[in-house]
């Protein structure tokens, strides 16, 4: 009997009008981090590759400081869609190469809390999931 009293108790605290469950949904919604897909697009301004780890590392006038790519020997795991083969990133230096020689920009896509300009500098890519990718002037 006790049981039922609980579980009645329980189940009038969601059922009853909306001042009851609005106010910890709307206290779990303001603390979540905000993620949002965003596209960063500007013109390469630097390319490398680290002699010591074959890390691509790359800038770009989009506001981002320099940023690790990834490994041109082996898989990397920074991807947000996953890892990237050494294959694919040997295609997206070609592309990065290709854009500083030209002039063109490129663009990658984000789904994370941050924005192009609060990238970190000298790191990872944080939830990046798409590009580079070439755009004609």
């Amino acid at each position: 009997m006790f049981a039922d009293r609980a579980w009645s108790a329980t189940v009038k605290f969601f059922v009853r009008p909306g001042w009851r469950v609005i106010p910890p949904i709307a206290a779990l919604l303001a603390t979540a981090p905000a993620l949002a897909a965003y596209t960063c697009v500007g013109t390469v301004n630097d390319v490398s590759v680290s002699p010591s780890s074959g890390i691509v590392i790359f800038t770009s006038s989009a506001g981002m400081g320099a940023a690790y790519l990834c490994y041109l020997e082996s898989t990397s795991t920074n991807s947000a869609n996953g890892p990237v083969s050494s294959e694919q990133c040997k295609a997206m230096l070609t592309v990065l190469l290709m854009a500083q020689a030209t002039g063109q920009s490129v663009e990658l896509t984000f789904n994370d809390s941050l924005t192009c300009t609060t990238h970190p500098s000298w790191a990872w890519l944080t939830g990046w999931y798409y590009g580079p990718v070439l755009h004609t002037n």
